[in-house]
């Protein structure tokens, strides 16, 4: 094979090797297998090269990705569509620019330089920068990687084929926080512009019920202070409370619980708790009914739920997370408590406005504001204890700490405790309702979800509770209620 020439600059060595004498192809397809979520899978990737592209995984856990030109978008495989933002959305844009070559093309979303071995390309929108490393003898790229709240991507590429006009790795390894996915294609075709699906799919889930003859009031309780508790069936089943928690992605099951129900496992994955990396396995749930509410079919996450409950006057068997509320308007009223589920399809808001959420990591976030830095997104999390956590690389860009009197203190979640500092700020303010003086935490950590980059920080549940709450996840919006 040519190698191109060690004396041109980083950026053409690596066009040079990564073109193919064919003609263009208008869309191209990757088909093979891959080991997603723990277990084996098909797994195709269709793409143009205008950026859009559609990959899709077929087995026990189906998913499909997406960018229809517009919107990036995912298919959890129950057709609960929707969009991704913020860090979802870059992971996705990272991962098919990088299997594509998409990120070489004449106006690419991405600015690019390059130093040594390294080629560096700066997501515009957002700032995100993925670093590729390009064998020296070759000048293919080996490796890319960026950091998330999830820890660091790494995307290792190999077995490179021509495709029309391009080279295209035919294996990569998709590493997050110890966890690998692998994508091993056989075959790369020339396929049809239509055939690459990449249309946005509507919302189509089949998988809920709603009963209109049961109140949409749920039996409610407290955990403590302030954590809200609700009692599911599962598979018919009373196993216990579920907190219910705007800042869980997945539905979670303590694990003593799955292994005493005999719930089958199909598959494992790492996800990111307060205290970094959390071990899980997929369990399946036949049947989930909350109040008026019944989801069937759902996948759970695992999680010795102890760990984090220990003490707790009540034993906790699960968290209601954004699977269900992504099926429902759900609204939190921490006087007494009251939590009431509605079919979303039907529900009008009555009183209020509704203000926009945008999602990353899986969770919901709203616009606010804080005394020393602009207004940004901070994640809205009915399951944290506490008035406001900064995270620690908003802390740093914003020097909050210089010359603050402060405490050290902690913050312990699903993946262990990590290290903060506790002190006040002026004021801080969303949904137009400003709190002066509050003490709050200034994140110091290095792992987990308050060193996530992409969110100002985390609004936990004293400031919450001080609203009414009604959260629609699928309508991407929420209403504060005084």
């Amino acid at each position: 094979m040519h190698q191109p020439s060690a004396d041109l600059p980083l950026l053409d060595r690596v066009q040079r090797a990564l073109k193919s004498p064919d003609r263009a192809w208008t869309a191209t397809r990757l088909s093979g297998k891959a080991i997603h979520v723990g277990v084996d899978h098909k797994y195709s990737y269709d793409f143009l090269s205008d950026g859009r592209f559609v990959q899709s995984f077929s087995g026990p856990n189906p998913e499909t990705f997406g960018n229809d030109g517009k919107n990036y978008w995912e298919d959890d495989g129950s057709h609960a569509v929707q969009k991704l933002d913020l860090e979802d959305r870059d992971r996705q844009m990272a991962i098919n620019l990088v299997l594509s070559d998409n990120w070489l093309l004449s106006s690419p979303p991405v600015r690019l330089t390059a130093d040594g071995d390294t080629v560096h390309m700066l997501l515009k929108e957002t700032g995100q920068e993925v670093e590729i490393r390009v064998d020296p003898t070759t000048a293919l790229p080996v490796e890319a990687s960026f950091h998330g709240a999830e820890g660091t991507t790494s995307i290792k590429l190999s077995d490179w084929k021509n495709a029309g006009d391009r080279k295209l790795p035919m294996r990569a390894e998709v590493t997050t926080d110890g966890s690998t996915e692998t994508y091993e294609c056989d075959q790369v075709t020339a396929i049809k512009r239509e055939d690459a699906r990449t249309a946005m799919p509507a919302w189509g889930v089949t998988d809920t019920t709603f009963d209109d003859t049961k109140l949409p009031t749920l039996e409610s309780r407290f955990a403590g202070k302030r954590h809200i508790l609700v009692h599911p069936l599962v598979n018919g089943q009373d196993i216990g409370w579920f907190i219910v928690d705007s800042g869980s992605g997945p539905m979670i099951i303590d694990k003593a619980k799955a292994d005493s129900m005999h719930l089958q496992t199909i598959g494992h994955d790492t996800g990111t708790g307060v205290g970094g990396s959390v071990e899980s396995s997929t369990r399946v749930v036949s049947e989930f009914s909350l109040g008026p509410v019944t989801m069937r079919n759902q996948r759970f996450g695992d999680f010795d739920l102890a760990q984090i409950t220990k003490g707790g006057a009540v034993p906790i068997a699960g968290i209601v997370g954004s699977a269900f509320m992504r099926r429902v308007v759900m609204t939190i009223n921490w006087n007494g408590p009251v939590v009431k589920v509605f079919d979303r399809t039907k529900f009008k808001l009555d009183r209020g406005n509704w203000e926009r959420l945008r999602f990353s990591g899986g969770n919901p976030a709203v616009y606010a504001g804080i005394s020393g830095a602009p207004k940004s997104w901070y994640r809205l999390d009915s399951g944290a204890a506490g008035f406001l956590t900064l995270h620690s690389p908003f802390v740093k860009k914003w020097n909050f700490l210089e010359g603050k009197d402060t405490t050290a203190s902690s913050s312990t979640g699903a993946g262990g405790t990590v290290t903060a500092r506790t002190g006040k700020v002026k004021w801080f303010e969303f949904s137009g309702r400003r709190f002066e003086n509050p003490t709050i935490q200034f994140s110091t950590a290095t792992v987990g979800t308050f060193s996530d980059p992409y969110l100002a920080g985390n609004i936990g549940i004293d400031a919450i509770s001080k609203f009414e709450v009604v959260l629609d996840f699928t309508g991407s919006r929420v209403a504060f209620l005084n």
